[in-house]
Formats: structure tokens, sequence, C-alpha cells
């Protein structure tokens, strides 16, 4: 057996309808499932699978394996994140390309923020400026 229980397969998209694969026949029913990513949800007779999504009878010859995406999900454990880590480089370059430009977005909107900020800083001065001005120049 190539796969085990939990495991994420794809259903080849290259399956013809009647035809046999390792003794199981691929009917017209589970063509809507071709191309599709499921999971393994039972092992048959230690020869076939049976899957979460759609239930029939599957083989090895009938599935095939998922290429991951780089991706962490929420779902996944500090020790799965590590290893995925640590096995796919390529996830470290895309995360760090995309928090780099978050904090380029953030930057630019604090910057635009701090800009605003300043002018009403500014205008509150120069009303300051102008009461200072009349207190100064009215004698009480």
């Amino acid at each position: 057996m190539k796969y085990k229980v939990g495991d994420k397969v794809k259903v080849r998209e290259d399956l013809k309808p009647n035809e046999y694969y390792d003794g199981v026949r691929f009917d017209g029913d589970m063509q809507k499932m071709k191309g599709k990513t499921v999971t393994i949800e039972k092992i048959l007779s230690d020869k076939y699978y049976w899957i979460e999504e759609y239930g029939f009878i599957w083989s090895d010859e009938m599935l095939e394996d998922v290429k991951e995406e780089n991706t962490i999900s929420e779902e996944m454990t500090i020790g799965q994140v590590i290893d995925n880590l640590m096995n796919n480089p390529d996830i470290i370059i895309k995360n760090l390309t995309k928090l780099t430009e978050e904090c380029q977005k953030v930057n630019e909107d604090l910057k635009i923020k701090l800009k605003n900020k300043q002018s009403e800083v500014d205008f509150l001065k120069g009303q300051i400026s102008v009461y200072e001005k009349f207190l100064n120049s009215e004698e009480v």
C-alpha cells in the first residue's frame, strides 16, 4: 500500500470510465472526482482505499501524490511547521517575501498617518501662536 489513513492524495485526471486499475473499475459516477484532492479514510483488505470525500473503492493506480503548496496552515502543530520549513526552504522565502510586502504597506500607512498628525500639530501650533499674540497684545 502506497498511502495510509489520513493521507491527502489526488485522483488521477487521466482515468477512463469502465477501465480497471489494479482490479478496481473506474465507473461514470467516479468521474467527478478526477483531479480532486481527497483524504484516505480507510484501508480495505490491505489493497484498496475508501476516501472520505466520496467513498467508493480506489486503488494505488487511481491515485497520485499531492504536490504540497508551500504554505503553513492554522491546523499545523509547531513541530509540523518546523519540519515543513526545514524540508521546504521555498516556504521561508515565500513567507518572508509576503511578510516584507506587508511590512512595507504598514510602513507606508504609518508614514501617511504621521504626516497627517504632523499637519494637525502644525495647525494647532499656528492656532496657539495666534491666541498667544492675541493674549499678549491685550491688556487685562
